[in-house]
């Protein structure tokens, strides 16, 4: 998985929360120092140097995170926040190529539910571009998954195309965990998405500017601020 330096702090406040549950009181820093440790660096500075070089801070909605096969080299992402659009571009094609901006939030709130997201798609000479949600056990096994590109029924959109309402729905098992959730690029073109919304399955929105370390709900859904704010 590829990390930029706002969503390794983003993460190391997890971390600490998480911990904190659990009676372990750990500082932000020592958080990041374990998390510097666990990606193969012997420190903060030197992973935080790393991240900093990799990708401008603006082009990435607050909350979210890129991830995906060939990111750096491949793709690029674009993030107008006066419309609260997020685009993703790919000009050199390779195989099984793809790029996603995403992030996870607890699924207690949601157990033995539906829960519907959906928002507006717009392509450019694209392979293949759609949203995707995924619900995982605690052992990060995946329970339910649905990325609109099942063989049986490839709802993705492809090709050029002016923006289109597009959703889909997944049932959240008891077992689940956590819900992963994301906007999806495979292959070469540009797509771009926004209005993004989740819709709980008695009809209840979930919050579009959400900001917590508990993750009771997607952060800033809404794409309402870049990752300066």
């Amino acid at each position: 998985m590829t990390y930029y330096s706002d969503h390794a702090k983003a993460l190391a406040k997890r971390l600490r929360q998480s911990l904190k549950q659990r009676d372990i009181d750990l500082s932000h820093s020592q958080c990041l120092e374990i998390f510097s440790e666990l990606t193969g660096e012997i420190s903060w500075n030197h992973l935080n140097a790393k991240l900093n070089t990799n990708r401008d801070r603006d082009s990435l909605p607050y909350g979210w995170f890129a991830h995906g096969e060939y990111l750096s080299s491949c793709y690029q992402f674009a993030f107008e926040e006066a419309s609260r659009t997020i685009s993703i571009e790919c000009e050199k094609q390779r195989p099984r190529t793809y790029a996603t901006l995403m992030q996870f939030f607890s699924a207690d709130r949601f157990k033995d539910e539906a829960l519907k997201f959906s928002g507006k798609i717009k392509t450019k000479d694209a392979d293949s571009a759609c949203l995707w949600m995924r619900a995982d056990g605690a052992d990060r096994e995946v329970l339910a998954f649905d990325n609109m590109q099942t063989p049986e029924l490839d709802r993705s959109i492809k090709g050029d195309s002016n923006w289109q309402d597009v959703a889909i729905e997944l049932f959240i098992p008891k077992e689940t965990e956590k819900v992963f959730f994301g906007v999806l690029l495979s292959g070469k073109g540009k797509a771009s998405f926004r209005n993004l919304k989740m819709i709980a399955q008695n009809g209840e929105p979930l919050p579009l500017d959400y900001d917590d370390t508990e993750s009771l709900y997607p952060i800033n859904l809404g794409m309402f601020a870049s990752q300066t704010m």
